[in-house]
């Protein structure tokens, strides 16, 4: 067999290896290294060429393609994507909510099991632009994204999607 294919195998072995047992070490926060260790044969085919194949990449023919193919590839990625949309549009196996109801009701129980508690609000009022700022209200929760959180950091009320009617 070829030094270059042995070499390639050894060195994928032992980087796969390596992201196992950092994975299992890491418990659950090695989901993380699920990104890495897919590029495992790209990083080993690499290696085998930069250490163990003697023409290193010489022989391996890497040059730019043409604008106009790399146009056709992003056009036809987009309507593989776009088509699969509407194929599981057509059978059901998803449903378009503009409303994000579904999306904030989701949110209120996953914050629920976690033991907080949380009320949807609306939005408050922007103070009008001749008033002060630390005047308006008095001191507030501070916002962060969908979230209000209280002093302690933690959720004190889910805010509704802009979209997001409460007289219905």
């Amino acid at each position: 067999m070829n030094k270059s294919l042995i070499s390639y195998f050894v060195l994928l072995i032992l980087l796969c290896a390596g992201f196992i047992a950092g994975a299992r070490m890491m418990g659950e926060q090695g989901v993380y290294l699920a990104g890495g260790y897919m590029l495992t044969p790209a990083i080993a085919a690499l290696l085998t060429r930069l250490f163990f194949h003697e023409p290193r990449f010489k022989d391996a023919h890497l040059r730019f393609g043409r604008l106009k193919d790399y146009i056709k590839f992003w056009l036809c990625s987009l309507a593989i994507t776009a088509f699969s949309f509407a194929l599981f549009t057509l059978f059901g196996a998803i449903r378009w909510d503009f409303s994000g109801r579904v999306f904030l009701d989701s949110l209120e129980k996953q914050i629920a099991a976690t033991g907080q508690t949380c009320r949807r609000i609306q939005p408050l009022p922007s103070p009008s632009p001749g008033s002060k700022i630390a005047g308006f209200g008095g001191p507030r929760p501070h916002w962060s994204g969908l979230f209000r959180l209280n002093a302690m950091g933690r959720v004190h009320e889910i805010l509704p999607h802009p979209h997001y009617r409460t007289d219905i």
